[in-house]
């Protein structure tokens, strides 16, 4: 409220009633990022970062995060024709056990899922590609249902 009364004072020409509970509200469990240019809210929810639109909010919002994205990172890729559903506890466990992030992609022009390992250690990617050769119909060359 002290924000939307600040911003209004310096245009007064605008009618800037909002409901500020509901323009406010962000998702259970989420970290809520300052926005001091404006009002849009963002938040992180476990590793996705949800920034405005507006691209002055959106820089002043990242720059308050930019060092939570510093580091190397390495990722190695994977594709299956499998469905996601049928190789959920394949990621699940992947995930649980390895320092590592997994990502599923859809890509149905290419008729096939795009698996995406990332993490700080090599060995830790490797490791959890081997895995996932393992336990999926998955291949480090792209494949298509066709």
């Amino acid at each position: 409220e002290d924000r939307l009364a600040a911003i209004g004072s310096r245009v007064p020409d605008r009618d800037l009633r909002v409901d500020v509970d509901a323009e406010a509200a962000l998702p259970e469990g989420s970290r809520p990022l300052p926005n001091d240019t404006g009002l849009a809210p963002g938040c992180v929810v476990e590793n996705v970062y949800v920034f405005p639109g507006i691209p002055e909010e959106l820089r002043a919002m990242f720059d308050s995060v930019a060092d939570e994205f510093a580091g190397e990172q390495r990722s190695r890729f994977l594709y299956t024709v499998e469905p996601e559903a049928n190789i959920v506890p394949a990621l699940e466990a992947v995930i649980d056990e390895f320092d590592t992030t997994v990502g599923c992609y859809p890509d149905r022009e290419a008729g096939h899922n795009r698996l995406k390992v990332t993490g700080t250690d090599p060995e830790e990617v490797d490791a959890a590609i081997d895995r996932l050769l393992a336990t999926t119909d998955a291949s480090e060359t792209p494949v298509s249902r066709d």
